[in-house]
């Protein structure tokens, strides 16, 4: 994410409309964000401020359940190691 808001920073100072942010996929409201960010805070502005975003969403017993439903089915493929959704 750091990189990424490092390109939207200097892409954005070099004047790029848009359709070239949108080449990135990044939003108009996200280049003004960093971009406050970066302004406000400088360098620390860019860093991701999530690790206090509430609760683990995947826990220890999540990924136990998980891993007994999908690991025992078996992929149905054409011999080309592709999905084969249709015989499902």
């Amino acid at each position: 994410m750091l990189a990424r808001r490092y390109l939207i920073l200097v892409n954005w100072m070099k004047g790029a409309r848009q359709h070239r942010l949108r080449m990135m996929h990044v939003s108009r409201t996200t280049v003004y964000r960093v971009a406050w960010r970066f302004r406000e805070y400088g360098e620390a502005g860019l860093i991701d401020r999530r690790e206090e975003n509430g609760n683990p969403k995947v826990n220890e017993a999540y990924l136990a359940v998980l891993y007994d439903v999908v690991v025992p089915t078996p992929m149905n493929t054409a011999g080309n190691g592709r999905h084969d959704a249709g015989k499902c």
